[in-house]
């Protein structure tokens, strides 16, 4: 059986009798079908073996049902790794230390790992058949860290899932603040276009030759090919040619 369920006589538990317990075990090719852990599992074959006496109605609430069950399922595997993520990336350094120092990579930062390596390594200098030990030790250390980083690489990918759109908008956050900090230090620069215009404007012809040697000893002090510089350079070249077109 599989909980309720009755898989070598395709029944439930509940509606089971001294007929249905009577009649000869279901062919394992069919028990595979039903099985809902079989890799061959056939959901339609499910359905009309085990609940053929239901209507499609109650077939659509119960589906609707799991759905609201397996979401709540899903809301609280995100709370529990939430609530655990400084956990699960401690295990993660743990784990990454402990494989390094198996496979003889480098050095472990876990003291109480090095204190074990180096127990080990002085064990194995007694006899060949503790020298074999140890070995055979090690490849069983391989095997479990393997599973460990295996279990770690799948929590890393569903932590990386639940935390993908936090991280793009931090990221976000990120890039704006470094134009923000740029835009606050390049604050004078950007004003020179229209300190120029100003000067124009008033007929100033002494401010707008100062304002124009400053840019230019700005952009000759800036390396070549920025996007800005030339944006900068355009648009100070520009009102100074109106400038000129109105003398």
């Amino acid at each position: 059986g599989f909980g309720y369920l009755n898989i070598q006589r395709g029944t439930l538990l509940s509606n089971e009798s001294p007929r249905t317990l009577a009649a000869p075990p279901l062919p394992m090719s069919f028990q595979r079908k039903i099985h809902p852990l079989s890799d061959q599992f056939s959901p339609e074959l499910y359905l009309s073996t085990f609940h053929k006496h239901l209507t499609r109605e109650q077939l659509n609430t119960a589906c609707d049902t799991l759905s609201l069950v397996m979401n709540e399922k899903g809301k609280e595997l995100q709370r529990i790794v939430v609530h655990n993520f400084h956990r699960l990336m401690l295990c993660q350094r743990v784990a990454t230390d402990a494989r390094d120092l198996v496979l003889g990579s480098r050095k472990s930062s876990n003291p109480a790992l090095l204190a074990r390596s180096s127990k080990a390594k002085e064990t194995t200098k007694y006899s060949e058949s503790i020298e074999k030990d140890s070995i055979r030790r090690s490849t069983s250390n391989i095997s479990a860290v393997a599973r460990v980083d295996a279990a770690l690489k799948d929590t890393e990918a569903l932590t990386t899932q639940l935390y993908a759109a936090v991280l793009i908008q931090r990221e976000k956050a990120a890039r704006l603040r470094r134009i923000l900090r740029l835009v606050e230090r390049l604050h004078h620069v950007f004003e020179f276009p229209e300190r120029l215009r100003n000067a124009s404007t008033r007929n100033d012809i002494g401010e707008m030759i100062k304002e124009y040697h400053s840019v230019r000893a700005w952009i000759a002090a800036q390396v070549a090919g920025s996007p800005i510089v030339l944006k900068i350079a355009n648009e100070v070249n520009h009102v100074m040619g109106e400038f000129q077109h109105e003398l």
